[in-house]
């Protein structure tokens, strides 16, 4: 196995950056196999900004909120849903995240990914990125097929609507995205619609539909009230278990199963 950190590749001149850039180029020519591993750097020039550059949305956030936030990471932490305050500009920052998403197109970098998907050299991306530009650029990251995508005449297909099928999955999103917003009682997902973007931006936890047709349900038969509640984005934050913790790691263990001498590893 042969890996590659991109970053780490000069760019101090012209010659030294072509050359390395050959470097990348022969590897993945010369590689049955290429796992890529992205952070937040490849959606820069989609107009999302990183985390910890000096312009980045850590910094920004302590610019913006300075009586709320002296760290920006305090903001992706799951301790945050202790404090009243940190929950506004929480709800309100995811907000604005989300409407520049809505407006940022995929870049070269997610391009290039799935190029490699389509001459059949990804064995899959790994990303901590929660904007979905993988799957914007056609990158499938569920961990299992839709009903309707499988022959329901094929009893095997049947089978594997049950199980998780490792092959099906070629981007896997860490930290999750922001595509869907998650109950924090009942845990029914909707989409993260520009209509709630909206409304977390007033720094508001819209509360979940669901839950409200259930308490309607039930003052209708005379039951008592239970606690009903909000939607947040469907993102894994700091001190918080992983959701998906059980299928990421059969994926892992899965391509670890196949990595040979002819895999490249990029990122």
């Amino acid at each position: 196995m042969q890996r590659l950190v991109l970053s780490e590749l000069s760019v101090s001149g012209d010659t030294e950056t072509s050359t390395g850039l050959a470097q990348v180029q022969r590897a993945v020519q010369a590689s049955q196999r290429c796992l890529v591993i992205t952070g937040a750097g490849i959606s820069v020039s989609s107009g999302i900004p990183d985390f910890r550059s000096p312009t980045g949305l850590f910094h920004q956030l302590k610019q913006k909120y300075p009586s709320s936030v002296t760290n920006g990471r305090d903001l992706f932490d799951a301790t945050l849903f202790h404090d009243a305050s940190m929950v506004n500009v929480f709800y309100s920052f995811m907000g604005e995240l989300r409407t520049l998403i809505d407006r940022a197109t995929c870049t070269p970098t997610h391009a290039f990914i799935k190029r490699l998907d389509e001459h059949g050299k990804l064995l899959r991306c790994y990303t901590q990125n929660i904007d979905s530009l993988e799957k914007r650029v056609g990158l499938e990251t569920a961990f299992v097929q839709d009903e309707d995508a499988v022959d329901s005449t094929d009893s095997a297909s049947k089978r594997r609507k049950q199980t998780m099928d490792k092959k099906f999955t070629r981007a896997v999103q860490l930290h999750g995205d922001l595509d869907t917003l998650i109950c924090t009682i009942c845990h029914t997902k909707c989409p993260f619609s520009h209509k709630l973007a909206l409304e977390f931006r007033e720094g508001t936890p819209p509360p979940c539909p669901r839950c409200k047709e259930i308490e309607v349900i039930r003052g209708i038969v005379g039951k008592r009230s239970q606690t009903t509640g909000v939607l947040r984005p469907d993102i894994v934050l700091y001190n918080e278990m992983h959701p998906q913790g059980v299928s990421t790691i059969k994926c892992l263990n899965y391509w670890m199963r196949l990595l040979r001498f002819t895999t490249r590893m990029l990122y």
